[in-house]
């Protein structure tokens, strides 16, 4: 019957005589609500079938204006989605994914009203849309940089898509494109984080993290930035788990050689971060002070955890010249002693070295020395 009465609706006016016909049901009796999807779902597949596409369409966004707190409001946007997909009406795809995530994910009252049951069947299109969001905006900001090249997405996204993304952005700056990204990197992995979601995870977190502190920096955010190139880089919390395992439980050695690389760069990223931010900071401030603290520190670490890394001289150097301008005493020597054995294996000339370190002739006198009076 149900079936019948949305054939014949299609004959009228379609999905608005639909709507008109559920809202004076539901006055006399309140059991319409458990069926009326089927209503709607029913017509619009009459509509495809009849290649009525358009008015397809129209059955589900009338739906989805009509019900939207319904969890059949994001199983019929899905099923827009795919009708646009099958039109290749792509700026429409990427619009639809967008607004989905807006309305459905972790910061909407749709997702805060539902139950985690209902979450669970959500969570594979929300990490799949913001992620594709997400780096979709990450490579348009990079390619806003070259003044010379034209801002497109990727080499699968058609003219009426790329002409799409390029009028959304031209009249915006290179740091608001990143921010942009950034806020969309920043969903996605939140949506990461979530108890279910460890299954529906098809990339690797900590190069989408990385990404997410890439454009925090290039978007001015730098404290956003350093947090996360150290979760990354010192703290561990990206490490590769059971999500990127082969079918014997081995955990991928081209993953794991992957992550071990990038979380090098953000250790390093994270120790230029500091700099940065001391550079936009007012001195003889306790904020100052703090991230000279934390520079001396991420240093260190640094020059430790990777000491074999060409990257480590430089910071070292820098820190020597940065500690005995502060009369940091203890840890100038420690940070020479450091530059002065890397360039010792690399047949330097101790004079070399002195020429780089301004306090290295001191240091290299008490090498041999005990250093029980340095405080």
């Amino acid at each position: 019957a149900q079936r019948v009465l949305s054939i014949s609706l299609s004959q009228q006016q379609q999905s608005d005589s639909l709507i008109a016909l559920v809202k004076s049901l539901y006055e006399q009796s309140e059991s319409i609500e458990q069926y009326q999807h089927v209503l709607f779902a029913n017509l619009a597949e009459f509509l495809v079938e009849k290649d009525l596409k358009l008015d397809a369409e129209q059955t589900y966004l009338n739906f989805i204006d009509y019900r939207p707190s319904s969890m059949w409001s994001p199983r019929f946007s899905l099923a827009l989605l795919n009708l646009y997909q099958q039109q290749g009406n792509h700026p429409a795809v990427r619009a639809l994914k967008e607004t989905f995530v807006n309305d459905y994910g972790l910061e909407s009252q749709f997702w805060q009203a539902h139950e985690e049951g209902e979450q669970v069947e959500l969570l594979p299109h929300l990490l799949a849309f913001s992620l594709q969001h997400a780096r979709r905006l990450y490579a348009n900001a990079q390619l806003a940089q070259q003044p010379d090249v034209p801002q497109r997405l990727n080499a699968d996204a058609s003219e009426q898509d790329a002409a799409h993304m390029e009028s959304k952005t031209k009249d915006m700056s290179k740091s608001e494109q990143y921010a942009q990204a950034a806020t969309w990197f920043a969903r996605y992995l939140a949506l990461t984080e979530q108890p279910l979601a460890s299954e529906f995870i098809q990339s690797d977190t900590f190069e989408q993290a990385f990404c997410y502190a890439d454009a925090s920096f290039e978007s001015a955010a730098y404290f956003q930035a350093l947090a996360t190139y150290q979760a990354i880089g010192f703290d561990g919390k990206y490490v590769p788990n059971q999500r990127t395992m082969s079918e014997d439980g081995a955990l991928s050695s081209e993953t794991y050689q992957r992550y071990e690389v990038l979380a090098v760069d953000a250790a390093y990223a994270a120790t230029l971060t500091t700099r940065k931010i001391l550079s936009t900071t007012a001195a003889n401030t306790s904020m100052h002070k703090q991230i000279v603290l934390l520079r001396n520190d991420l240093d260190k670490r640094f020059v430790e955890e990777h000491a074999q890394d060409t990257r480590a001289l430089d910071i070292a150097t820098q820190a020597a010249q940065y500690s005995f301008a502060s009369d940091y005493t203890e840890q100038s020597h420690w940070f020479s002693d450091f530059v002065l054995d890397t360039l010792s294996a690399q047949n330097f000339a101790v004079n070399d070295a002195i020429a780089i370190i301004p306090n290295a002739q001191n240091t290299y006198r008490f090498r041999a020395e005990p250093r029980h009076d340095l405080t």
